[in-house]
């Protein structure tokens, strides 16, 4: 018997399943461990202590709440600062490369959304750059990158969930970037797009980036 999952689910969708360790097809064991983890997720973990919310200190001197982010506390001065001081893939690289000159790049080939591309990774700029695979075991960070970026979202006016553009185009920069930057790329990551021509090396230092990456800002808003 046909599953009726199987037109609805996709691959990807169900290798996150079994990241949450869940068989496929499930069986209502996987689920009610499914539904487990979600109720955790949502008591305590997340919820607002009694003394506020945690929260660190931007470059500008704002508080910017980590639980309960407002879109007042996010400025272009402060992400600039983070994301071009901030490394990309664990610092593993062969030469450093920023998150802000990453971002610039991603920004360059949207052609709908380029003002979501630049900012894509702007909550990195206070979270650090987590590489992927430690994301997936800590699902906490998850909500609480997604709530920063909703707030820095209505900040700048940019779409509650990125575009279709602005992801296909971080995968462009990663299989452009794996293959210049990393010592081995194809035996650590999954490149699901072809690379662009363009030259990453030298990387740009940071000053240099948090330059171009306002610099774009100005030329897409002013």
């Amino acid at each position: 018997m046909k599953n009726p999952w199987d037109n609805i689910l996709t691959k990807s969708e169900i290798d996150r399943l079994r990241d949450h360790d869940c068989e496929y097809p499930w069986t209502p064991q996987d689920l009610l461990r499914l539904i487990r983890k979600i109720e955790s997720l949502q008591g305590d973990v997340l919820k607002i202590p009694e003394s506020g919310s945690p929260w660190i200190q931007t470059y500008t001197g704002k508080k910017l709440s980590l639980l309960d982010p407002q879109p007042e506390e996010f400025d272009l001065e402060s992400i600039a600062i983070g994301v071009s001081r901030e490394f990309r893939f664990g610092n593993q690289s062969c030469v450093p490369y920023t998150v802000g000159q990453h971002s610039y790049h991603v920004s360059t080939i949207c052609k709908e959304f380029p003002l979501e591309g630049l900012f894509h990774d702007g909550v990195e700029a206070f979270t650090r750059d987590l590489p992927s695979p430690l994301k997936k075991v800590l699902p906490q960070y998850e909500i609480i990158e997604k709530r920063l970026w909703r707030a820095l979202a209505e900040k700048f006016g940019l779409q509650k969930e990125l575009p279709a553009e602005v992801i296909k185009a971080d995968k462009i920069m990663v299989a452009t970037e794996c293959l210049q930057l990393m010592l081995k790329p194809k035996e650590m990551y999954s490149i699901e797009e072809d690379p662009i021509n363009i030259n990453l090396i030298p990387p740009w230092p940071m000053d240099l980036t948090e330059g171009m990456f306002k610099k774009r800002y100005y030329e897409l808003t002013v």
